[in-house]
């Protein structure tokens, strides 16, 4: 919906929500006399993303950027919580940013792959004896 603003002489200035086409006047809630519509700049709707998706857009652009997320992250739960936090440094981020590029470089299996694993080598085993 359009917010048409108008003005009034006496009362000044209100912003009036109507569907479609404004009149070019409107009536004062206030002393029902004629008011005049003024030209006004839209409004700018700044859009704050959290957290989760500014971590995610980093991820796109390398270690670095993921290390100052997750270091930001990690101090803004520490202050809803109350707790004191240490300031991120740049060598902070550094460190993580090269521990992050390590483990994507040299990823570990997860908990869950490193049972199956086991699981493979016992059922391999186990057959082997059988074999034999």
């Amino acid at each position: 919906m359009p917010i048409y603003t108008y003005e009034c002489g006496e009362h000044g200035v209100c912003d009036v929500f109507q569907r479609g086409i404004g009149p070019d006047s409107y009536s004062c809630p206030d002393c029902s006399q004629p008011m005049t519509n003024v030209l006004a700049a839209p409004a700018v709707i700044t859009v704050e993303r959290n957290w989760n998706e500014k971590a995610n857009d980093y991820q796109t652009h390398g270690p670095y950027y993921q290390a100052k997320s997750q270091l930001e992250n990690i101090n803004r739960q520490a202050a809803e919580r109350g707790e004191s936090h240490s300031p991120i440094t740049e060598e902070a981020i550094q460190v993580a940013a090269k521990a992050i590029d390590e483990a994507a470089r040299n990823p570990q299996p997860s908990v869950e792959q490193q049972q199956i694993q086991r699981i493979r080598r016992d059922q391999m085993a186990r057959r082997s004896k059988q074999t034999d």
